[in-house]
């Protein structure tokens, strides 16, 4: 009788530490918060758009997987949140709601980006210092796509061009702590004079015994 639930769970703690030892490519991101539901577990603990998530329940957050998956298996507990604003790191407690209300996250944190992109020099006279952007700046979204790399800036920005020269392309980056919202007019056909610098993907692989305590970890989520 317990021969074949003992088979499950030992092929699953293989297969598991197979999978934490084969070299892997990791995306790593800035995951920045949109939005604060009013009156949230989020709202309480002093959340605000623009913060950068660090560290949720001892568990380093590299990319909005990572995000889902801390808040998910802590529901209903009390767990520590480690955030950056403005260079700055800050740490707050919060309890994710096991029953929001409709319509609802959990911590009642929405509009989540994973940013990679940051500005990292500027022209003067360029079409790109003329919109605003400035060194530094995380780029969030340009015409409320995400971008990952710096060819999504050029790709987007062209497609909606050609699909309607005439609009205004929104652009968001965040600036010292600040989500500011930005304007591409119709006049500007492409953003020059910027340079922008990515964060890489990680790979990332682990020992024999190290696998093997992640695969317990990842079988007890």
């Amino acid at each position: 009788l317990g021969a074949g639930p003992g088979m499950n769970l030992f092929l699953a703690i293989v297969l598991f530490t197979i999978l934490f030892m084969v070299p892997r490519e990791i995306p790593v991101t800035n995951v920045v918060v949109g939005g604060i539901v009013p009156n949230s577990p989020a709202a309480e603990a002093l959340l605000k758009p623009g913060d950068i998530l660090r560290e949720i329940g001892g568990r380093s957050i590299d990319n909005s997987s990572d995000l889902r998956t801390a808040i998910q298996v802590n529901l209903g507990n009390e767990i520590p949140w480690v955030v950056q604003r403005n260079e700055r790191l800050l740490q707050t407690r919060l309890i994710p709601r096991m029953n929001p209300p409709e319509g609802e996250p959990a911590v009642g944190l929405y509009g989540i980006v994973d940013a990679r992109v940051t500005i990292s020099q500027i022209n003067q006279g360029s079409t790109a210092e003329s919109v605003g952007i400035a060194p530094s700046d995380l780029l969030l979204s340009v015409d409320n796509q995400m971008i990952l790399n710096k060819k999504d800036v050029h790709q987007i920005i062209g497609s909606t061009r050609e699909e309607n020269p005439n609009t205004i392309i929104p652009l968001s980056v965040l600036r010292r702590g600040e989500i500011l919202e930005l304007k591409i007019p119709p006049a500007i056909e492409s953003l020059n004079g910027v340079q922008f610098s990515v964060i890489p993907e990680e790979l990332r692989s682990q020992t024999l015994f190290k696998a093997l305590s992640s695969s317990f970890d990842q079988i007890w989520d």
